[in-house]
């Protein structure tokens, strides 16, 4: 049991006594030294004691080496100040916690000096909205746990903490209707939630102004920049095709574009890329054969990748892999995205399409895009109250967008290549990697994903 010294007079005292009686240390032995009558109360937890100790005499007949801290909160300069000379005159090296609304300048080692000004225009700052609220008296007090609240339209609303790529920092608590709940993968982030976030500050700093961002920053919060796999072992059609949407996606997004190219040959393809580089187009090069997954994982590592470009025989020979990635993945397919006028979005579980729906919006939002929703049942058991629809509707008034829904009773795979060229937005489920005959004979939209290559297509981590 640690025994501590208070020094007490004035309304702040009297409050930090009735905390102390409130919030019960039983760790903790106080003795509280007081001359107004006002400060003291019966609580029998602590020992009071009446005498002035601005007189080093006083002082001296209570003061006890065993005294492991003392609290000097008072209401007159003079009397703190002197308070604090004879307690240094007892003991060097006692630890002083000193409660200080006059500026002292005080060099003491053994000291800490409460701020009274600064506290209250901490407090007061921390008040005003869409300013970071760090946790001042934590850890290392340096910032390092911060809360967020998410405003509506926010980038991380209507996502799952799981799906949402958390580098150097980690979501551990979520306020709800005044309650504090530990997060858990799949637990969805919505308006107004308040998030408990841990981290080093400089990073802390960078997400909750990400989390301030409204809609159309894909591809946050999944990271920052496009990435473009090309091996030139592939047709030329193929290569140019691939990297010319990531171009146009580069662009769109307004980012950062990394290009990694794999077994370089076809020289005046080579060149062609080399053109590109500038501060905005990195160009990284395999000259040693290196296993493609271990470089992926190392530019990974390296740069802040938020979307995976590829073709499509890439993507399909490597699937399992770049679902491990957890990121966002664009497949290219037959039709240029600058001649693409839609977005589509193709009703699955209720669950995964929640998790999608921000993003489909970001993109159709950059991409100036119409959303079209289409619920393909060949069984024809069409909900008469679809949550799916109504959480769209709503996010499309947020948006200002219009939306278009669909319903018809056909075969998924025919009924979308019939459709116009459009961009499909689709989760990137485990269900959507696993393979086997059985899916040749489902009626599940999302079986049929993989085999419309029409499209491009972009799958998004549930």
């Amino acid at each position: 049991m640690r025994e501590i010294l208070v020094l007490a007079d004035g309304v702040v005292a009297k409050t930090f006594i009735q905390w102390l009686e409130k919030n019960r240390v039983l760790e903790n032995k106080f003795t509280v030294v007081y001359y107004n009558d006002n400060v003291r109360s019966d609580n029998k937890n602590i020992d009071f004691v009446k005498l002035d100790p601005t007189s080093f005499v006083k002082l001296s007949t209570v003061f006890k080496p065993s005294f492991s801290d003392v609290f000097i909160i008072m209401a007159n300069k003079t009397d703190t100040i002197s308070s604090y000379e004879n307690l240094r005159r007892l003991s060097k090296k006692v630890h002083i916690v000193l409660f200080d609304r006059w500026g002292f300048e005080l060099d003491d080692n053994n000291m800490i000096k409460l701020d009274a000004n600064e506290l209250l225009a901490n407090h007061l700052f921390d008040q005003i909205p869409n300013v970071p609220v760090f946790a001042k008296n934590v850890g290392l007090g340096q910032g390092e746990v911060m809360e967020v609240l998410v405003p509506l339209g926010s980038s991380y609303s209507y996502r799952y903490i799981g799906s949402i790529q958390q580098r150097k920092f980690r979501i551990v608590g979520l306020y709800r209707n005044s309650k504090l709940q530990l997060v858990q993968n799949n637990m969805i982030v919505k308006p107004n939630d308040t998030l408990l976030i841990v981290g080093k500050p400089k990073v802390l700093e960078n997400v909750f102004y990400a989390i301030k961002q409204k809609g159309g920053q894909f591809p946050a919060p999944y990271g920052k920049d496009i990435y473009v796999l090309l091996d030139t072992t592939r047709e030329l059609r193929v290569l140019k095709n691939t990297l010319n949407q990531a171009l146009f996606l580069k662009n769109s997004f307004e980012t950062k574009l990394i290009i990694r190219v794999l077994n370089p040959a076809k020289l005046h393809f080579l060149n062609e890329i080399k053109d590109l580089s500038s501060k905005s187009v990195d160009i990284l090069f395999d000259y040693h054969d290196r296993d493609m997954h271990e470089l992926i994982n190392s530019d990974l590592n390296s740069y802040n990748i938020g979307l995976m470009t590829l073709d499509e025989q890439m993507f399909a020979k490597n699937i399992n892999f770049f679902y491990e990635c957890n990121k966002p993945i664009f497949r290219s397919g037959d039709f240029e995205l600058s001649s693409i006028e839609s977005a589509a979005a193709i009703m699955s579980e209720e669950e995964d399409m929640e998790t999608i729906s921000t993003t489909i919006f970001d993109i159709a939002d950059k991409l100036s895009l119409k959303i079209n929703l289409y619920d393909y049942d060949p069984d024809g058991e069409f909900k008469s109250e679809n949550f799916t629809v109504e959480h769209f509707e709503a996010l499309a008034n947020v948006h200002s967008r219009k939306l278009s829904v669909t319903q018809e009773i056909k075969n998924p795979i025919l009924a979308l290549r019939e459709e116009k060229a459009h961009l499909q937005v689709l989760p990137f489920s485990k269900d959507t990697v696993e393979s086997g005959i059985l899916k040749l004979f489902s009626t599940n939209v999302k079986d049929f994903f993989l085999r419309v290559k029409k499209h491009p297509q972009i799958f998004i981590p549930v």
